[in-house]
């Protein structure tokens, strides 16, 4: 049972290391980067929201398997 909190502690610990370097490489985009609409505000958001939290369910499906 300890070993399923520590994956899951890991897990959340890589999640939000992966959405913190996101938001980071963003912020550091120039402006025009904005303009796409492949960028816009809505789709970047979504991109923080699902794609780390995708990461983090592979890398624990495959450990428990």
């Amino acid at each position: 049972c300890s070993q399923h909190v520590s994956f899951g502690h890991s897990g959340e610990k890589l999640t939000m290391r992966l959405r913190s370097k996101t938001f980071r490489s963003m912020l550091r985009q120039d402006i025009s980067y904005f303009d796409d609409p492949l960028h816009s505000t809505g789709a970047l958001t979504t991109r923080l929201a699902t794609d780390a939290s995708l990461i983090k369910n592979v890398s624990c499906t495959e450990t428990f398997l």
